[in-house]
C-alpha cells in the first residue's frame, strides 16, 4: 500500500483492523523497531572500532618517537651542550610531533574522502523479506524473490572529522610531552662522551 509517510503508522493500525491481529503489517517504522537494535549494535562496534584504532595509533606514534629519540640523543646532547634548556629541547619535540600528528591526520581525512567518494559509486542489493513481498509466502509458488539495490552513501560527517583531528592532536601531545620530559633529562656529558 502506497501512504502518506506521515500517516504510515495510522494506515498500517486500519490495514491490521481489517486483516485481523493474525496478518503481520511492516512499516518503515515497524521496521526500523525491529532493526533498530541491530543498528546501534553496529554503531557501537564502530565506536569501539574506532577506539582501537586510536589506541594502536598512539601506540604507534608512542614507538616512532621514542626511536626517533634513540637516534637524536647526540643531537640533543649538543642542543644541551651549547645553551638549550630543558624546556626549549621539550617545546622542538613537542612542535615536530604536533607536526607530524597533524600532517598524519590530514592524509587519513584525505584518504577517507577518497574512500567515501569511490563507496558513492558503489550500488548494494538488499533482499526484501517475505513479510513485505507483494506476493504472499502461502500461495503456491511462494513468495517471488525481491530486492531493492541502492546506491551506497557513503560521507564523512564534519562532526566525526572535528573529533578525529581533536583526538589526533590530543594523543600527539600526551606522547610529546612524555618523550619531551626523557629528552630533556639526557645529559651532555653522557652522550657526548666519547667525543
Amino acid at each position: 500500500i502506497k501512504a502518506d509517510a506521515t500517516r504510515a503508522a495510522a494506515v498500517a493500525d486500519q490495514v491490521k483492523a481489517i486483516l485481523g491481529n493474525q496478518a503481520i503489517v511492516t512499516t518503515p517504522g515497524s521496521f526500523n523497531e525491529v532493526l533498530g537494535s541491530t543498528f546501534d549494535l553496529i554503531d557501537r562496534f564502530g565506536l569501539l572500532v574506532g577506539l582501537a584504532g586510536l589506541l594502536i595509533a598512539i601506540a604507534g606514534l608512542l614507538r616512532t618517537t621514542a626511536a626517533s629519540l634513540w637516534e637524536r640523543r647526540r643531537d640533543i646532547g649538543l642542543m644541551r651542550a651549547v645553551g638549550w634548556r630543558r624546556r626549549d629541547v621539550a617545546g622542538q619535540l613537542l612542535a615536530e610531533t604536533l607536526a607530524l600528528t597533524s600532517l598524519g591526520g590530514l592524509i587519513g581525512l584525505a584518504i577517507a574522502g577518497l574512500v567515501s567518494f569511490g563507496l558513492g559509486f558503489s550500488r548494494v542489493t538488499v533482499p526484501v523479506p517475505w513479510e513485505l513481498s507483494t506476493t504472499p509466502h502461502f500461495l503456491p509458488g511462494g513468495a517471488m524473490n525481491m530486492a531493492v539495490t541502492v546506491n551506497m552513501d557513503a560521507r564523512l560527517d564534519p562532526v566525526v572529522i572535528l573529533v578525529s583531528l581533536a583526538l589526533a592532536l590530543l594523543g600527539g601531545t600526551l606522547v610529546s610531552l612524555g618523550m619531551a620530559r626523557r629528552a630533556s633529562s639526557i645529559k651532555p656529558a653522557e652522550v657526548l662522551r666519547g667525543e
